[in-house]
């Protein structure tokens, strides 16, 4: 029986299709680092599957889109950035200057993580106009569990 081919156009889209047909994964929360093993072990479940993914325009699928839209594009599972490339996100991951600030579970789930003032992980005003996009496409929100955060600091009165 031949093969069904799959264009590989992003890691959110085949860790959906493989956990759709069957795929399980011990990660809880996908992050940077866990993105590449989880990435190989949903290529081979799938190769195992009879299917052949054709991984030859990965990196030529990335739109360039405004900020809300590169939040709605976590969402949908498909990569994206904006212009600055300043904001960014696989599919999985949603990064703000190369800061995860949202992570998707292994039940799909969109969790964005809370570095704003209010939250108290302020980091500038543009990461926290950032997480404001992606949690108008997140399930959850929480405190990040870095706790390399910079402190918020009192603006002396002039």
């Amino acid at each position: 029986m031949p093969k069904k081919k799959i264009i590989y156009e992003s890691v959110g889209k085949i860790i959906k299709l493989a956990m759709h047909l069957g795929f399980k994964s011990d990660i809880i929360e996908f992050n940077g680092e866990d993105i590449r093993v989880l990435e190989a072990e949903a290529i081979d479940f799938l190769e195992n599957k009879n299917f052949y993914i054709d991984i030859s325009k990965r990196d030529t699928k990335i739109k360039t889109l405004p900020c809300y839209q590169v939040a709605e594009s976590w969402l949908n599972g498909t990569p994206a950035k904006n212009s600055s490339k300043k904001y960014r996100t696989d599919g999985l991951c949603i990064y703000s200057f190369d800061l995860l600030i949202g992570t998707t579970d292994r039940n799909g789930n969109k969790i964005a993580l809370d570095y704003t003032k209010a939250g108290g992980y302020f980091i500038s005003a543009s990461t926290s106009k950032h997480v404001s996009y992606a949690r108008r496409y997140s399930d959850f929100v929480r405190e990040p569990k870095d706790k390399l955060i910079v402190p918020i600091k009192p603006v002396a009165a002039k």
